[in-house]
């Protein structure tokens, strides 16, 4: 196979090598069990190009008498990101792609799109929302799909989800899953990943637990003994050796050489008289004195720093979508000083207000002065 010159005229040497990296995995060629790979690079080193170099290349050649490995592929993402999809495709296909999206929207506009793109021939890839194809994931069983993606795959942590089982479900066994932080303490986590990628890896769930979690967990206790922590190591360099075979995990300095050097400014910016008001309201508040409980529980202590970030960033976070305070915040100080801002804009369309934020103040003047110098960013 040869990649479409149309997009290997744009790739860097480290997104080349990540190609083929998972060129290898899919092809079933790097001495493991199964036809799949994690992509793990950092952000800003091209997940996206690299996984679309890929897709397009099997969709279109590799095959049997010169036709294509693949005859159709389903991207399964987060809402927010078919859009996102669809453009990066226009943008380096050059509109020689066909394809289909659904993100969210009623139940028939939602099965004419997926029955649309059963149907047609020249379309080739399928772009979903996960909580799309959670609950429309059997109108596709007959769509000839090959080749599953599915980014920000972090989020598929539960082996027992049903959007999870949905994926493994699927007759498709060439799969690519994206993910910035794909590994993380929780080995239940890194093994649905993992199975979903490659279900042979490592066996049954309960293989798993049985021969590598559990040995692996009881090295990491204080009181384990010298065998159990030298078990424990082996079984984890075991685990190694399998997933150095499809995970790809790359860091952001490969983007050193193209990109000019980053300059970091500490600043430290005051806080609205308004935010000073609610976070001093909100440190005389039962929620905040919870913190200080003998037996305070670690969520309720993060939780309590994370209402006093959205405090910080701005004022309205502290309020949920349905406008309700978040507790804490429910106090006769927090009401008054939110219906005082109600009544200075009213309508139902609240705009974003960048003076009662420090921060948010800050960053509007310096977008500012980048529009009224002419100052662009490079292409």
């Amino acid at each position: 196979m040869v990649v479409d010159p149309i997009v290997s005229k744009v790739l860097r040497p480290h997104q080349r090598s990540g190609v083929q990296f998972i060129f290898d995995c899919l092809y079933g060629v790097k001495g493991f069990s199964g036809n799949g790979c994690i992509l793990a690079d950092d952000m800003g080193l091209g997940k996206t190009l690299q996984a679309l170099t890929v897709m397009w290349t099997l969709l279109t050649q590799g095959g049997q008498a010169g036709g294509a490995f693949c005859r159709k592929a389903l991207v399964v993402c987060p809402a927010s990101l078919v859009a996102n999809w669809t453009a990066e495709v226009d943008k380096w296909l050059g509109g020689q792609c066909k394809f289909h999206a659904c993100a969210t929207a009623g139940q028939a506009k939602v099965k004419d799109v997926l029955q649309s793109f059963t149907n047609c021939r020249e379309s080739k890839i399928l772009f979903v929302s996960y909580e799309t194809f959670r609950c429309h994931a059997h109108e596709v069983e007959n769509a000839g799909i090959d080749l599953v993606v599915c980014d920000e795959a972090h989020k598929l942590k539960n082996n027992n989800a049903s959007i999870t089982k949905r994926i493994q479900e699927l007759s498709a066994k060439i799969r690519l899953l994206i993910s910035g932080t794909p590994i993380q303490n929780d080995l239940k986590e890194f093994f649905t990943l993992v199975r979903i990628s490659n279900p042979g890896a490592f066996g049954s769930r309960a293989d798993f637990r049985r021969n590598i979690e559990k040995p692996i967990l009881r090295g990491r206790e204080p009181d384990a003994s010298v065998e159990e922590r030298e078990r424990g190591k082996a079984m984890l360099a075991q685990v190694s050796t399998v997933t150095d075979k499809f995970i790809l995990r790359r860091a952001n300095r490969l983007n050193a050489a193209f990109l000019p050097p980053k300059t970091i400014f500490n600043v430290f910016v005051n806080p609205t008289d308004i935010q000073r008001k609610l976070y001093h309201s909100f440190l005389q508040s039962a929620e905040a004195k919870k913190v200080f409980e003998p037996n305070a529980k670690v969520s309720t202590i993060l939780n309590t720093i994370r209402k006093l970030q959205s405090l910080v960033n701005h004022p309205s976070l502290v309020r949920t979508p349905s406008q309700s305070l978040e507790a804490g915040f429910d106090d006769d100080t927090a009401q008054v000083v939110f219906e005082e801002l109600d009544k200075s804009v009213g309508g139902k369309q609240k705009p974003v207000r960048q003076e009662l934020s420090g921060k948010l103040a800050l960053l509007y003047e310096i977008l500012n002065a980048i529009k009224v110098s002419g100052c662009r960013t490079p292409p």
